[in-house]
């Protein structure tokens, strides 16, 4: 009967086993996949209107996204204005950088000041956010965990080169 019960308590130590590296597996490519694409912009001025000129980088090496939209909130977190047509069905190619220079002007955008204080979001055709928030012009301070994730995202990158 004891080996009976050896084997047993060996076969279930090994599932437990499977299902720990199974699960840290699922945490590791969930954490990869939302940090795929990270953004930056600056402000631009056409007369007194402004738009921000928006950079994007998507660090997959397989995947294809497709954006759709950019979200406009102020100090307070509040929408000030959606726009869904600028960015509709632009595609960002696996690790590709791509310029958008010609967003359109933000409504409620009146001064520099008004535009300096707005977070520009970006939204996926999958309906998914993207997770870091656009580096603005200003020297903003990141969240920890968004600092903490581009760290381990940028060494996960050099480690697999």
């Amino acid at each position: 009967m004891k080996l009976w019960a050896e084997i047993a308590a060996a076969f279930f130590a090994y599932v437990i086993v499977g299902w720990i590296f199974m699960l840290l597996y699922m945490a590791l490519q969930r954490f990869l996949s939302a940090t795929d694409v990270t953004f930056d912009y600056s402000w631009s001025r056409d007369g007194n209107r402004f738009h921000p000129n928006i950079r994007v980088r998507n660090h997959s090496k397989t995947r294809t996204y497709t954006l759709a939209g950019i979200a406009y909130r102020n100090e307070v977190d509040r929408l000030v204005w959606l726009d869904n047509r600028s960015l509709m069905g632009k595609e960002l190619k696996p690790l590709s950088v791509n310029d958008f220079p010609d967003v359109s002007p933000v409504r409620n955008g009146a001064s520099v000041s008004d535009c300096m204080q707005m977070k520009v979001m970006l939204r996926l055709e999958s309906g998914r956010s993207v997770w870091l928030e656009g580096q603005g012009p200003l020297p903003m301070r990141k969240a920890d965990v968004q600092r903490a994730a581009c760290i381990l995202r940028d060494m996960l990158d050099r480690w697999a080169a």
